[in-house]
């Protein structure tokens, strides 16, 4: 018989209606007789076990590549090294960008509020990420909320920005042209924190 012949006959092979007629022999766990006329399918079912098996350990040799793609190649991904970088860091020309980063702490006194800066505000959200990836519904709902906070604030910034570079560039239309102020000693502020999602090198 040739392969197309036996690949057509698997194709029209149903494994559950095969179990369901050897049921008998199957919940007896005995071998069906080779003079039963259940045989012929009896060896059949087998042989399409054997060959889901091996298929199962192909693919799973193979780290589940897709096909045309040979097991040394796929197993490759083993050997790429977890992903690294060096510190964030931001350049901050002000004072009160500064303050917006460090935030402020209650006083002694207790006549400031503490307003939490950048860097809690990123800490707090790496960990409801941490929460969220241990299935925390509470931790999913407040990421969500928070990304939506986050958009609305990206966006109000990117308004906000347009217009003044609109405004300037309308200064510069009367010939009034205006500088970028930058501090001669910026403060450079390690981040302390990675992002959970960084971008690889591909």
């Amino acid at each position: 018989m040739t392969k197309a012949a036996d690949l057509k006959r698997e194709a029209k092979f149903n494994p559950d209606e095969a179990r369901q007629m050897l049921k008998e022999f199957l919940d007896a766990d005995v071998d069906v007789p080779e003079t039963h006329p259940m045989y012929p399918l009896y060896m059949q079912l087998l042989a399409w076990e054997d060959h889901q098996e091996d298929l199962k350990r192909e693919y799973a040799g193979k780290l589940g590549a897709d096909k045309g793609i040979t097991r040394d190649v796929a197993r490759s991904i083993l050997a790429v090294g977890s992903l690294d970088s060096d510190d964030d860091y931001m350049l901050v020309h002000t004072r009160q960008a500064l303050r917006l980063f460090v935030g402020r702490g209650r006083d002694p006194e207790g006549r400031l509020s503490r307003i939490p800066g950048a860097k809690n505000v990123g800490s707090a959200l790496r960990n409801l990420w941490l929460l969220s990836g241990q299935d925390n519904p509470y931790a999913d709902w407040m990421l969500i909320l928070s990304e939506s906070e986050i958009d609305d604030l990206i966006e109000s910034l990117s308004k906000a920005v347009a217009d003044a570079r609109g405004k300037i560039q309308a200064m510069g239309d009367y010939g009034i042209h205006l500088s970028v102020v930058r501090s001669k000693e910026p403060a450079k502020v390690c981040l302390g924190f990675r992002s959970p999602l960084r971008l690889p090198d591909f």
